[in-house]
């Protein structure tokens, strides 16, 4: 779980699980071992096993912008980018080269259409977009390689 705080304070509790109980059967129990208060600009991340990471005075705002009605791709994967594409703007995205998938992308995509965002992530990886209905191939471009 990942907490961000935009304004204010938070009390962040890790719940940690132990193995108690007694006779040969363990019961689990949960004890609360941490307690962090969180101001602006930090960021706890808790894993399943109760550890507690604090991230002090960080930029939060990119977490925030979806809600607020922009995409905000930040040095992202192009593999971890398509399903928040696919999405946002209800379509398909499809790459012909695998290559692609590890290249990373950044944006910020409010008012465009999803046919102009694709575009623009198109020029970032050098490749072209080909569309089909709602759904959308990214695959190299020949001519783009031969300037090279």
């Amino acid at each position: 779980m990942r907490l961000a705080v935009r304004e204010g304070r938070v009390a962040v509790h890790s719940r940690v699980r132990n193995s108690g109980g007694s006779g040969g059967k363990p019961e689990p129990s949960i004890s609360f071992d941490t307690v962090v208060v969180l101001g602006q600009g930090d960021i706890s991340l808790s894993s399943m096993s109760g550890k507690l990471t604090v991230l002090r005075g960080q930029s939060v705002d990119h977490l925030f912008a979806e809600a607020e009605g922009t995409l905000v791709l930040n040095a992202m994967m192009l593999k971890d980018a398509i399903p928040r594409l696919e999405r946002w703007y209800g379509i398909q995205v499809r790459v012909s080269d695998r290559v692609l998938l590890s290249r990373r992308v950044s944006g910020s995509f409010r008012y465009e259409s999803a046919s102009a965002a694709l575009g623009v992530i198109a020029l970032a990886l050098e490749c072209k977009a080909t569309w089909r209905q709602s759904e959308v191939t990214l695959a190299p471009d020949p001519e783009r390689g031969e300037r090279k």
